[in-house]
């Protein structure tokens, strides 16, 4: 149709681990609170287990105060920097798609890739972010992320045009 938009964007290393860093900071206590209760819950609860006084295991984990810190801090680091890992593996083995068409329809937005497509309504959309690199589309089940560096400075205008008329203006952040 004559309203719709087209893009062709080519993605690199740096905007999928850009996608990372912006994950990891979004969700960063939820998951320090998760892997905090994955180690030490099993910290406590396994000595517990084996037969042993809670306060002989209280008076471990206070002996060791300093063990115990270093120990759940390396895993920690471990924890939050694994998802940029598996991400360059996976840009290295080309498992990630390093091109996509979108294609914005008055009814929906959708990200065609040579194996898959990705879409939502605009109904869907929960919010549309601006950050320094990228639009992030986010709906309840996915988040989508279109780098600016390959739009012209018409596109993003249009980009954002087009956005304003279909999506609320609460669910905008630009």
């Amino acid at each position: 149709m004559a309203d719709d938009l087209e893009f062709n964007v080519s993605y690199r290393l740096f905007d999928y681990l850009a996608y990372q860093g912006w994950c990891v900071r979004q969700y960063f206590w939820r998951r320090v609170a998760f892997f905090l209760l994955c180690v030490t819950l099993p910290m406590i609860a396994v000595p517990l287990v084996g037969g042993e006084p809670l306060a002989e295991v209280f008076e471990t984990v206070f002996n060791a105060w300093r063990l115990y810190p270093l120990i759940i801090l390396g895993f920690l680091t471990f924890y939050l920097l694994l998802p940029f890992f598996s991400t360059a593996l996976f840009w290295f083995l080309r498992r990630v798609p390093r091109e996509n068409r979108i294609l914005l329809s008055s009814e929906s937005m959708v990200f065609f890739n040579s194996d898959y497509s990705l879409g939502t309504g605009w109904s869907k959309v929960l919010s549309i972010l601006r950050t320094k690199s990228a639009y992030i589309v986010r709906t309840k089940k996915l988040i989508m992320r279109l780098p600016q560096r390959e739009l012209s400075d018409t596109e993003r205008a249009s980009f954002e045009a087009y956005v304003k008329t279909r999506v609320p203006k609460a669910a905008i952040r630009f």
